[in-house]
């Protein structure tokens, strides 16, 4: 019996280890195009350091031969979790598609840290939104970093845009970003939509933990 529950467990590990294995993004025939490493996420509302984030653009071929990718990479100082965040200057023609990473097989990434260890992508996509922001919701608990987000796009530029990550308040923090957006900020009703909708996530979070 106990020779049965041990090799079950030792399975689960492996099918564990395989699938983050899978996860890994392999750069080693990438060109980086450019990179903002380190920027603060300044909380909209106290003006205090509520974390980092980084964002390189790179371009290959056997990735994406459309265009650009973008990758992103958060870090949460606090005060709470980041339960959803939206890059600014996308529109849903430039994107392609995206992933989350658990890893990064090559060094094309100068100044990237470490996720933080865990199984589970801490950001999934979920939509452009009619201002022009692509959104991911998820939870980036106090003190860790995620993995790397990894937008596909039909772009060949980019320049300087935001993201707002949602926590007990909005945080911004500079990136780089498609640069052939229509809109350069979300107009007034998509950003009112997009702050409901992490209105709605923070509600679930906060029951989900008063539950546990």
């Amino acid at each position: 019996m106990k020779a049965n529950i041990i090799m079950a467990v030792v399975g689960a590990l492996a099918l564990t280890a395989a699938s983050s294995t899978g996860q890994s993004l392999n750069l080693s025939g990438a060109t980086l195009e450019g990179s903002l490493v380190n920027q603060t996420l300044i909380n909209s509302a106290t003006s205090a350091n509520d974390g980092e984030i980084s964002t390189w653009v790179v371009s290959d071929s056997s990735i994406d031969s459309q265009g650009y990718i973008f990758i992103y990479q958060l870090q949460n100082n606090g005060p709470d979790d980041i339960i959803g965040v939206n890059f600014n200057k996308y529109l849903a023609s430039q994107y392609v598609s995206s992933l989350s990473y658990s890893n990064v097989d090559s060094g094309s990434l100068p100044g990237h840290m470490i996720p933080s260890v865990t199984f589970t992508p801490n950001f999934t996509y979920n939509t452009i939104t009619a201002g022009g922001a692509a959104t991911f919701t998820g939870d980036l608990p106090i003190g860790k970093t995620s993995w790397f987000i990894a937008i596909n796009t039909d772009v060949n530029s980019f320049q300087t845009g935001y993201a707002l990550a949602q926590d007990d308040y909005q945080d911004h923090g500079l990136i780089l970003a498609p640069d052939t957006a229509t809109y350069t900020t979300p107009e007034p009703s998509s950003a009112l939509m997009l702050l409901a909708g992490f209105a709605c996530f923070y509600a679930v979070l906060r029951s989900r933990r008063a539950m546990e």
